[in-house]
């Protein structure tokens, strides 16, 4: 008889480093009894009844968006029956299953596990050597034990901004994320938890004290005021993608927020997968503070007070600017949607030239107006004008498919 081994007390399938000899090194193995032969006198001892527990499929990915390869830096995988995790008992914990690449590849190989049969919708979230995102499906029927080679059709994430209506997802500063209105102000909420790879996946857990830790580039976490702004959204528990959460309906699309339990007093992992709390910036007491929570019992969606002691997790917020530039090339134009284009293409309806790039200097861009501000009036109040009139802007470089 085979019995699978476990290296640890409970073997993981996340975090895994998109090779074969990293699936190699950090997943389970297999011990068993040869087949022996001997000289004198001839005896053979045979194996019978094999049986390997918890089989895992090893499939090579090829990802490719607009028939280009995309060369692979991070990926999240999730889907329904999904394994992430495995006990020594036996049982099995659904979740994402995430990896990180030291080198960046076009070709990725993947140890999944699935315990349901048939065909399965496999969602990707993945992320590019040059920082690009990027989305997209397969529904193929994996079987446990075997190998595969996959090819998988990705679209990339445009750059947002507050041109964009509510509900459109694209990228702001890094980070894939869905156009969100609070009382009128447009603002971008993350598609993922701080420290996370995919939607599904739980992230990092912070304290109090440390929550704005794995925060940049004009990343925040939201207020009280802002998280019960999206109490107030249509939403429904579920696990859409094999993780349990809330969805919350903004627009023609949606934003999920796992269950992803609590960390007491930063340690551990308490009620993942029933209840879900995530930190907002303020402060209630000396020890506590303001966190949204919700669970599967009762359905409860609020904001509530929690230990700031405890490791919680963490939905980003941020600005949205008037400008967002995409591979900006010398001679482009901007749109009045905010977007850059080619000097002869057609516009979207309704979307007029207002500039043209006239200068690029590494991330810097200057571009000239294609018309005169109309209210200027004097050389006194030139400067004045001319910058109010001139929006903030990022600028996305690289190549879009």
């Amino acid at each position: 008889m085979v019995t699978l081994r476990y290296r640890s007390a409970t073997a993981s399938y996340d975090n895994q480093v998109g090779t074969l000899t990293g699936i190699g090194a950090i997943h389970d193995y297999a011990e068993g009894t040869l087949t022996v032969k001997t000289v004198s006198p001839v005896l053979t001892f045979t194996t019978t009844n094999v049986t390997l527990a918890a089989k895992q499929s090893i499939t090579k990915f090829s990802f490719t968006c607009g028939g280009n390869a995309v060369s692979v830096k991070t990926f999240g995988i999730a889907a329904p029956g999904l394994v992430q995790r495995i006990a020594t008992n036996g049982s099995e914990t659904v979740g994402a299953v995430t990896g990180t690449l030291a080198t960046p590849s076009a070709d990725v190989y993947i140890a999944l596990r699935n315990n349901l049969s048939g065909k399965q919708k496999y969602s990707f979230t993945i992320q590019d050597g040059a920082g690009r995102w990027y989305t997209g499906t397969k529904s193929a029927p994996l079987v446990n034990g075997k190998n595969y080679t996959a090819s998988v059709a990705l679209t990339q994430l445009p750059a947002l901004s507050s041109n964009d209506a509510v509900g459109t997802v694209g990228v702001v500063d890094g980070l894939p994320a869905i156009v969100v209105d609070f009382s009128g102000t447009k603002k971008a909420v993350a598609l993922m938890n701080t420290g996370a790879l995919c939607p599904e996946a739980y992230g990092t857990y912070y304290t109090f004290a440390n929550q704005s830790s794995g925060l940049s580039n004009g990343w925040y976490v939201p207020s009280k005021a802002e998280l019960d702004a999206l109490v107030g959204l249509r939403k429904a528990w579920g696990a859409p993608n094999g993780v349990n959460g809330f969805t919350l309906t903004i627009g023609s699309n949606a934003l999920f927020l796992p269950a992803a339990g609590y960390k007491m007093n930063g340690s551990n992992l308490m009620s993942a997968s029933y209840w879900g709390y995530y930190w907002s910036s303020t402060s209630a007491a000396s020890d506590r503070a303001i966190s949204l929570q919700f669970n599967r019992v009762i359905a409860g969606f609020n904001t509530n007070s929690s230990s700031k002691a405890d490791g919680l997790t963490v939905r980003p917020f941020h600005e949205l600017s008037t400008l967002n530039l995409s591979s900006p090339a010398l001679g482009q134009v901007i749109g009045s949607d905010g977007r850059n284009y080619a000097a002869n293409a057609s516009l979207p309806a309704g979307v007029n030239k207002v500039a043209v790039i006239v200068h690029l200097d590494g991330s810097h861009v200057l571009a000239l107006a294609l018309q005169d501000a109309e209210t200027m009036s004097s050389w006194a109040n030139a400067n004045t004008v001319a910058a109010n009139a001139t929006p903030r802007f990022r600028i996305r470089m690289g190549a879009v498919c």
